[in-house]
């Protein structure tokens, strides 16, 4: 879908951590990556850009924004699409051309002043500007609006939104035109302020309520000044401090006493309905308590809505229904990485099969070991910890591909021609050509790439590495096989008789692989692993 009115790149330079660098948004836009890698800061420099007031960009602007404090900080938001409605709003701004377009750029600048030894003062300079507009001047509040942006931050409350003051709820309540029915209402709430304060009870609370309070506060209160009344009666808006609730059997269940996955969603629902007005809304975190078929609708809500979604996310089950195109990944570098704007050229059906869900958390990695299933991540992972490598710590994320003939889409997505992963890999020999082909490499020399062949596969390895005696021990103390299956399998007459050929076969086949392994590396031990040696040398390299 082409939207209309909508960012197109942001760009920063000097801010934060992030090293220099912009993002092209194509349509929503969804950052993802491992915690403090500067999704968050990229949210936050837009909202500067395009949400806050003069007032709160000077507040706002501090030394932890800029890399370096002695040089210029500098964001820059591009908007693009304008409608005849929007040039109109943007007069001397608009950039003419085939989709006009509007630049709304900070700069800032930091002055550290040594007072006579005295620790360093901090004064700012702070600007907002169009960018090639021909004038110095920032948007205006009907410029703003407009835009039509919101930003919903990560750290947001479930139970103010939904009931404390200054939350959605109260906002959507109070924005209310009541009309004709107003006046009424107001009666009500008088007649009930009365008869509250008619109450006996209420009458010798507020007495007692004044005695204490004249004990404590430095000017004594009358019984006669105190007050019980609603938020209505304080704010002006007869339906201020009240509540939703929704009818649960004979009882009303209020929104904000309900679970937290059910106050999240009735979170969403009700900034959705106060942000209609908005035409590009940024959220943070929007999966927080929300099950995984929740996180998945929530996606497709954001996909099929109206304007357009900046998102910052940890949910790969949100993550794997967006666009593969909208995807911004940060690693532990900081730098946004995305797909080739002509990446699937030939449209959905193609990105869907190549945007398989295993991949999706390998998007942070720093490396990505690509292994062909289940059981030879279970290897892998297991002679990893033996000889002390943490794969997860150093940031190597152990992808397997459901067969090694996806190894191909996988590295469509991830490698060179996608977001630019370094890849490594471990095989079986019957699939060297393929990968090779692939990757563009001589299948002799498919190790040179980073790729471990084993001949003729990780099954005959690790059986080598344990010997006939201790993997035929460690199989038979698993649960799942059984001394006379291995014996039928190996077409022998006894167990004594079932050579280390055949547990090799009887490990690799299909139906059995996982099991095996699990069962190899219940009892494998650090001489065990090192005999390994191929797949050492190869793991330490992949996690140097």
């Amino acid at each position: 879908m082409r939207y209309k009115l909508r960012i197109v790149r942001i760009a920063w330079e000097n801010y934060r951590r992030l090293p220099d660098g912009e993002i092209h948004v194509r349509n929503h836009m969804v950052l993802v990556g491992p915690n403090d890698s500067g999704k968050s800061s990229v949210l936050r420099a837009v909202h500067m850009c395009l949400g806050m007031t003069r007032a709160q960009l000077m507040a706002a602007v501090n030394v932890r924004d800029f890399t370096d404090a002695t040089k210029q900080l500098r964001l820059e938001v591009e908007l693009s699409n304008l409608e005849p409605d929007d040039l109109a709003a943007f007069p001397d701004e608009v950039i003419v051309g085939a989709s006009n377009t509007v630049k709304i750029a900070i700069e800032a600048d930091l002055n550290l002043v040594d007072s006579e030894g005295d620790d360093a003062e901090e004064t700012k300079e702070v600007r907002r500007f169009f960018v090639d507009a021909g004038h110095g001047r920032g948007p205006s509040r009907a410029q703003f609006d407009a835009i039509g942006w919101a930003y919903v931050p990560a750290a947001r409350s479930l139970a103010r939104e939904l009931a404390g003051a200054g939350g959605t709820m109260q906002e959507l309540l109070g924005n209310l035109d009541l009309g004709r029915d107003s006046a009424a209402i107001e009666q009500a709430a008088k007649q009930l302020r009365e008869a509250v304060q008619r109450a006996a009870a209420v009458g010798a609370f507020g007495t007692e309520l004044a005695t204490t309070l004249s004990e404590a506060l430095p000017k004594p209160v009358k019984a006669d000044q105190v007050h019980i009344s609603t938020a209505g009666d304080l704010i002006g808006s007869p339906l201020a401090g009240m509540t939703v609730a929704i009818q649960d059997g004979d009882h009303l269940a209020p929104l904000a006493e309900q679970s937290d996955g059910v106050r999240a969603l009735s979170v969403l629902a009700l900034l959705g309905m106060s942000q209609r007005a908005a035409r590009i809304v940024a959220i943070d975190e929007p999966e927080t308590h929300l099950h995984t078929s929740a996180q998945r609708a929530v996606a497709r809500s954001f996909r099929k809505g109206a304007g357009q979604r900046l998102v910052v996310s940890h949910s790969a089950a949100l993550v794997g229904q967006m666009d593969p195109k909208d995807i911004v990944a940060f690693g532990a570098d900081r730098s946004p990485r995305q797909l080739p704007v002509d990446a699937f050229a030939t449209g959905g059906a193609q990105s869907a099969k190549h945007w398989i869900p295993s991949i999706i958390d390998a998007l942070t990695a720093r490396r990505l070991l690509f292994v062909e299933g289940s059981s030879d991540k279970i290897i892998c992972e297991a002679v990893a910890d033996l000889i002390g490598l943490s794969l997860d710590r150093v940031g190597v994320a152990v992808i397997e591909l459901g067969g090694g003939s996806s190894f191909g889409p996988a590295y469509k997505v991830l490698g060179p021609t996608g977001f630019d992963l370094p890849i490594y890999g471990v095989t079986d020999e019957d699939k060297r050509d393929e990968w090779a082909k692939v990757i563009g490499a001589d299948p002799a020399a498919l190790e040179a790439s980073g790729i471990l062949v084993c001949s003729p596969d990780l099954e005959a390895m690790y059986a080598k590495a344990l010997g006939r005696d201790k993997l035929l021990k460690q199989l038979l103390k698993s649960p799942d096989f059984y001394e006379a299956a291995i014996v039928a399998a190996s077409n022998a007459q006894s167990v004594d008789d079932v050579t280390e050929a055949d547990l090799i076969a009887f490990c690799g086949h299909k139906r059995r692989k996982v099991q095996a392994a699990a069962a190899v590396t219940a009892g494998l031990t650090l001489t065990d692993a090192e005999r390994m040696t191929e797949l050492c040398d190869h793991l330490r390299a992949v996690a140097e």
